[in-house]
């Protein structure tokens, strides 16, 4: 999902390494009309990064203390390693009383 656009696309190819520590990967995707564009990793959510923020939204909404849930800590160090703009899009998932709590814990990444 290419955030600032709304838009679905394919992506083609990762320029830079998405795992080294200081750099940050762009990517070239594929638009629907078949353009080709690039796209910085602070503008972009993979598909099997959404379904880690669904599942930490869920986790956030059905516990009273989430970080006591086992998955919790791999999902949250995931994103913030790979450099997921995942704040926004978290936040769509809950109702107004955790958009406090995600955004400070968001901050911490």
């Amino acid at each position: 999902m290419w955030i600032s656009q709304q838009e679905r696309v394919d992506i083609l190819e990762v320029i830079g390494s998405a795992n080294l520590k200081y750099a940050e990967p762009v990517y070239r995707v594929r638009r629907k009309d078949g353009t080709v564009a690039t796209v910085g990793r602070k503008d972009i959510v993979l598909a099997e990064e959404e379904l880690l923020i669904e599942e930490l939204a869920d986790i956030l909404r059905r516990f009273p203390n989430p970080a006591r849930h086992e998955r919790y800590g791999f999902i949250m160090l995931s994103l913030m390693r790979k450099g997921v703009p995942f704040r926004q899009k978290l936040e769509a998932r809950l109702p107004a009383k955790y958009g406090q709590q995600t955004m400070v814990l968001s901050e911490v990444g």
